[in-house]
């Protein structure tokens, strides 16, 4: 997560897919305590694992700069 102002309230999240593509998120609070606020919801919790890797060989969800119709 990096901060993209001086304020608390926009943020960069960016991680790598299993499948190897670059992802990023821009994230957006008018919160003091960021978009982490969130954790601090009733009942919510993080998922354990957020991409499914089970198999190395399937093809991945999303192309990089290529559409293709099946």
């Amino acid at each position: 997560v990096t901060p993209l102002d001086d304020g608390n309230s926009r943020y960069r999240l960016a991680l790598k897919a299993p499948d190897g593509l670059n992802l990023t998120w821009h994230l957006r609070t008018e919160l003091d305590a960021g978009p982490l606020a969130l954790l601090k919801l009733r009942d919510f919790r993080l998922p354990q694992q957020i991409f499914l890797n089970e198999g190395a060989a399937e093809e991945p969800y999303a192309q990089n700069g290529s559409f293709e119709l099946r």
